[in-house]
């Protein structure tokens, strides 16, 4: 670990050494490259970055996005948790349902289940009741009507 500290910290160095070369000791930029072995385009790609940010802009970046592109939304996590405290008899299956009828946006069971998941709302499996299978019907017929008035 000291190692890839030490590597990185001389990597750094030597990028501002090749900067300080140019803006403070007057050289050519033709001779910095020569003089650090490095192409036109690494010269140009460092010197903006250090213009731009400072010191901190010669440190290695992680390239691409910085989320991921098939994130779910704060906002549909935020109602799936809200739906689903709001009816407690509901499953994934059901709360799609309701949310798509509610919004037109219906994301995945599986994201739902997720969802609940790490929010600590799994539901249990297994056999329903009578009940509770009539009152997640008359929940989600319910939700229909609204939406048709």
């Amino acid at each position: 670990m000291e190692a890839e500290k030490l590597e990185l910290s001389e990597r750094i160095e030597r990028r501002l050494e090749m900067i300080h070369a140019h803006t403070k000791h007057g050289k050519t930029v033709r001779s910095v490259i020569e003089e650090f072995n490095v192409s036109p385009g690494t010269y140009y790609y460092w010197y903006p970055r250090y213009v731009e940010m400072g010191i901190f802009g010669l440190f290695d970046s992680k390239r691409g996005p910085k989320t991921p592109h098939n994130k779910t939304s704060d906002n549909v996590a935020s109602r799936v948790v809200e739906t689903a405290d709001y009816h407690p008899e509901l499953d994934a299956p059901e709360i799609s349902e309701v949310l798509e009828c509610s919004s037109g946006h219906k994301p995945s069971v599986s994201t739902i289940q997720r969802i609940l998941r790490s929010n600590g709302m799994n539901r249990p499996k297994g056999r329903r009741s009578k009940k509770t299978t009539e009152k997640k019907r008359t929940t989600i017929q319910a939700y229909k009507k609204v939406l048709k008035k």
